[in-house]
């Protein structure tokens, strides 16, 4: 199945094969036009001091799947989910052109025509909105979080999921990102940010665009010969 083959690549992006080096504990980021999935490639243990980590053992390689962050089929949801103003600044866009977008027209319209590509400025500048947006919800479900506990004994941190803070590199992976505008802005959404400190998301990571849009075909091509499907994806 594709997800499972993207699991694949992200783990040999990762981890290298036979002498040819890989990138390290990754997170690769695949929005979709029906759901937005995580994959993390990394120990998750506490960067922390007095952290204390509870609830089952993280994967080392873990996927989730947001069924209701998919850019098309569930965009009405991310409007829902996110509220107008999140989306409006995921676009970046100045007051006098943003207040000629009808952010619930082009949503309902994108929800019926599911196929359908931008062909206009405007429509590139919601998929920025909506995708940015997706990609922000889906890497704080994925990633881990910090929360203040307090006992007897004191305040003490708690930790659960996988603390991501000091992964090295952040992968986008799907149509927006190979065919859309702005990748890198989308993608920039998946890093740590200050207004929410409990979300463990990497803080200073590398940013990659899978341009060509190949990382499931490497996942495959991982199993017959890892050290070229590497060598392709680098």
């Amino acid at each position: 199945p594709t997800p499972m083959a993207v699991l694949e690549g992200a783990k040999l992006v990762s981890e290298g094969a036979e002498g040819e080096p890989g990138f390290g504990e990754l997170m690769v980021v695949d929005v979709g036009g029906a759901t937005t999935d995580v994959h993390s490639v990394a120990n998750g243990l506490p960067s922390q001091e007095n952290v204390v980590v509870k609830g089952l053992p993280e994967p080392y390689a873990r996927r989730t799947v947001e069924g209701d962050l998919g850019i098309r089929y569930n965009s009405s949801s991310i409007l829902q989910i996110a509220g107008r103003k999140k989306i409006f600044e995921k676009m970046d866009l100045p007051k006098e052109i943003s207040g000629r977008i009808d952010l619930e027209a082009e949503v309902q319209r994108l929800s019926k025509h599911v196929v359908e590509v931008p062909s206009s400025e405007m429509g590139f500048h919601v998929d920025i909105g909506l995708a940015g947006t997706a990609v922000d919800i889906a890497t704080q479900r994925h990633a881990g979080r910090i929360d203040a506990a307090y006992f007897p004994s004191g305040r003490v941190r708690i930790q659960r999921g996988k603390d991501l803070t000091k992964t090295s590199c952040v992968i986008g992976t799907g149509g927006v990102f190979a065919h859309g505008r702005e990748p890198r802005r989308i993608l920039e959404a998946a890093r740590y940010d200050r207004n929410s400190p409990e979300s463990l998301r990497p803080m200073e990571p590398d940013f990659f665009i899978d341009e060509s849009y190949i990382l499931f075909a490497v996942g495959l091509l991982a199993e017959v010969s890892p050290v070229k499907a590497l060598r392709i994806m680098k």
